[in-house]
């Protein structure tokens, strides 16, 4: 591949803030060790408390493995290099958990946030399927909620147990 990172980048942040990208014709897609950027801590008291929220689910996520709640093999914060009918992007889901006949995909959130489904189904889903060509259940995992969504599980167990397409909310305020 002849493009530059720094050509890939651009391109990956060519959509407006808050608008997420939609994968339209995907030719391929790839993990990677390292992403486009470098790392830069997060400046607003926001990001800060939503990085700190995310870390606490990736240990919990943990915590549910080695206790055997759960199983499969736990990705947080995985990098993925694509390209579309959209040009070269990178996508970073928050977590996902391989397992041996599905992936669970999640998005952490604080507040619970309608920008976490096309993330999930429009942008992390077709990648990980591409990747893995396995059925994958999305959960939105959030410490506030603004509403009593459609689809609350109790946690991880729960979904895995009845899954369904769409998106499901854990409420998970921490240990």
């Amino acid at each position: 591949m002849t493009t530059s990172l720094l050509t890939i980048a651009a391109d990956s942040v060519s959509h407006p803030k808050n608008e997420v990208r939609r994968i339209r014709g995907l030719r391929w897609a790839e993990l990677r060790d390292t992403g486009p950027f470098p790392y830069q801590k997060p400046r607003k008291r926001a990001q800060k408390d939503g990085l700190a929220y995310e870390k606490k689910v990736g240990r919990t996520l943990k915590r549910m493995l080695r206790d055997e709640q759960l199983e499969g093999e736990l990705r947080l914060s995985q990098w993925i290099l694509f390209v579309d009918d959209n040009g070269t992007g990178w996508a970073q889901p928050d977590a996902y958990i391989l397992m041996p006949d599905r992936i669970l995909l999640i998005e952490c959130k604080l507040t619970q946030s309608d920008v976490a489904t096309p993330q999930l189904l429009s942008l992390y889903l077709p990648l990980l399927r591409k990747i893995y060509n396995l059925p994958i259940v999305c959960l939105q995992v959030c410490h506030n909620l603004r509403y009593v969504p459609k689809r609350l599980v109790e946690g991880p167990e729960e979904l895995l147990a009845n899954p369904g397409p769409g998106v499901f909310v854990w409420h998970y305020l921490g240990d």
